[in-house]
């Protein structure tokens, strides 16, 4: 995703993307496809750099949010996040009311050769924030809301109900009704409403339920969860369903059944390796791990 709006922004911004420590500074040629086709020569620098810029646009996993906050809050007084995930204010620390969020909808695909596929969505900002103004004009589509907890809220219901299913299924978004996973993936989203906080959860569940509507008929995206298992890294599933879990406990079997399977997944502990597996077989393949 970083690299993704890093092109976009490209086209109006002075644009550096900020990578792992101990790699040298370079400049790198990206371009994307799908919903936005450009290229650009972005400048890759390497964290703990002391840079300094107007605009701070955080895209990472949320586990390492915490490792880059301090470096994001000394590099720019305008801070703006983009991850998924909910209980990013643990990981941030102290300063977390002063970032500015916003909600991405749109599907980054990572490609061969620097190469990203853009996916339908764009960015749900602040209305009148920085974010907003930011993007505007970097050829994503951009919308407003004076909802932004609502939303954010939503994006996490939609990820820790469709996320897990498909990665483990093995499986991109419009495929899993095919696959007889939709009940499952509502059956997650229904059970998960309780953890989001009582003044947002009406009308989070009436975005989210939308937006799983959408894709579930019309997106063949391909969720960063399954990428990372694909990929042998990390998933969000502690700051998506896991979180569901620990804070409703025994009250959502179905959602603390998947999150198990994707930490197993994760960990290595299947019998069967899922790299292996053919697309659509995830599930079955863990039934007779």
């Amino acid at each position: 995703m970083g690299r993704g709006l890093a092109v976009a922004l490209s086209s109006r911004f002075e644009t550096v993307l900020v990578g792992p420590p101990c790699r040298p500074a370079r400049r790198i040629r990206l371009s994307t496809t799908g919903c936005l086709e450009r290229s650009a020569s972005v400048r890759l620098m390497p964290s703990g750099e002391g840079l300094e810029g107007d605009f701070c646009v955080i895209a990472l996993k949320a586990y390492d949010i915490g490792s880059a906050a301090s470096h994001a809050r000394a590099s720019a007084s305008r801070v703006i996040c983009a991850s998924n995930g909910m209980g990013l204010e643990r990981e941030w620390g102290p300063g977390w009311d002063s970032v500015e969020k916003a909600v991405v909808m749109g599907g980054f695909l990572p490609r061969a050769g620097g190469r990203v596929e853009v996916h339908p969505g764009g960015l749900i900002c602040e209305s009148g924030g920085s974010a907003q103004r930011l993007f505007e004009g970097c050829g994503l589509e951009v919308a407003s809301t004076r909802e932004m907890e609502a939303w954010r809220w939503a994006k996490w219901l939609l990820n820790s109900s469709l996320n897990p299913v498909a990665a483990v299924a093995r499986a991109a978004n419009d495929e899993l009704p095919g696959l007889g996973l939709e009940p499952l993936v509502r059956r997650i989203l229904d059970e998960i409403v309780p953890a989001v906080p009582r003044a947002f959860a009406s009308r989070a569940v009436v975005l989210a339920r939308g937006m799983l509507d959408f894709l579930l008929e019309r997106s063949a995206n391909r969720c960063s969860m399954l990428l990372d298992l694909e990929a042998g890294r990390r998933t969000e599933i502690e700051f998506l369903t896991g979180l569901a879990e620990r804070m409703l406990g025994g009250a959502c079997p179905s959602a603390a059944a998947v999150a198990d399977l994707v930490r197993a997944l994760s960990s290595g502990s299947d019998s069967v390796e899922f790299r292996d597996l053919p697309p659509g077989s995830g599930c079955a393949g863990r039934e007779r791990a």
